[in-house]
C-alpha cells in the first residue's frame, strides 16, 4: 500500500510540472521539475499516457496535459458553489474600477489564482486562472497576516482592513488586497485589485479600497458555505 502511494505521489508530481507558463514540457525538463529519476519517469509518462492525463508530441517530442485532465477541471468547475457566486462579482467590480480583480487560495507557501477577472484596459496587469504566485504581493501578504496573528503584517490588516503593495514581484505593480471570510467567519479566501501604478493614484485609492470592502461584506454576507483553502 505505502509503495502504491509513493507512486501516485510521483504522478501527481508530473501533473504539477504543467502550468499556464509551461503548457508543454521536454522528458529532461519534467526530470529536472519532478525530480523523478528518468526510468521511473518514463514508466509514470506511459501510464498518465494510457489513461489520457497526458498526451505526447511525437514531433516537438514534448509532453502537455491531456483529455481526462481537462475533463476532470470541467466537472470540478461544474460542481463549484463558490464560483457560481464569486465570478460574476469579480466582474461588476472590475467594471467599476477598471482594475484586475482575483479570488486567490493559498497552497502550501503560494498564492493560487482561483478565480479572476481581467481589467478592459488596454493597460492592464492579466492574470489567467491557476496562475501561481510566491507571497510577495499584498495578496499574498494577507495569507501571511491571517497564518500569523503576531506578525505585523496581521496587526496593520487589523487597523486599515487591506494591505496595499507597490512594485512587488513586478516593476510597477499596485495591488490592493483583503481578506475574504464566509457568513461564519471563516477565512476563505483573497480579493484583490491589480494593476499599473500609474492607476492608482490617491484619489483612484481611495475609491478603490471602498469598491473592495464593499465587496468584502456582500460576499460575506452570501458566502454560506466553506471553501477549500491550505495555507502553512
Amino acid at each position: 500500500m505505502a509503495y502504491e502511494i509513493k507512486v501516485i505521489d510521483k504522478a501527481v508530481r508530473v501533473l504539477q510540472c504543467f502550468t499556464h507558463q509551461e503548457r508543454q514540457c521536454t522528458l529532461s525538463q519534467l526530470v529536472l521539475k519532478s525530480q523523478i529519476n528518468k526510468p521511473t519517469l518514463i514508466r509514470l509518462l506511459n501510464s498518465l499516457i494510457q489513461n489520457r492525463l497526458i498526451v505526447k508530441d511525437e514531433h516537438r517530442r514534448t509532453y502537455m496535459l491531456g483529455p481526462m485532465a481537462w475533463r476532470l477541471g470541467q466537472i470540478y468547475h461544474q460542481n463549484d458553489q463558490a464560483e457560481i457566486l464569486i465570478r460574476p462579482l469579480l466582474k461588476k467590480l472590475s467594471l467599476q474600477i477598471r482594475q484586475t480583480i482575483t479570488f486567490s487560495i493559498c497552497e502550501g507557501h503560494q498564492e493560487v489564482c482561483l478565480y479572476c477577472y481581467n481589467s478592459n484596459r488596454e493597460l492592464n496587469h492579466h492574470i489567467t486562472e491557476g496562475d501561481v504566485f510566491d507571497l510577495l504581493t499584498a495578496s499574498g501578504k494577507v495569507f501571511l497576516a491571517m497564518a500569523n496573528s503576531k506578525s505585523s503584517y496581521y496587526q496593520k490588516l487589523q487597523k486599515q482592513g487591506y494591505l496595499f503593495s507597490l512594485d512587488e514581484r513586478i516593476q510597477n505593480l499596485a495591488v490592493i488586497a483583503v481578506p475574504i471570510f464566509n457568513s461564519k467567519k471563516v477565512f476563505c479566501g483573497v480579493l484583490s485589485a491589480s494593476g499599473f501604478k500609474q492607476y492608482f493614484t490617491e484619489r483612484n485609492l481611495t475609491k478603490i479600497i471602498n469598491a473592495l470592502l464593499a465587496q468584502q461584506k456582500d460576499i460575506q454576507d452570501k458566502l454560506n458555505f466553506p471553501i477549500n483553502l491550505h495555507y502553512e
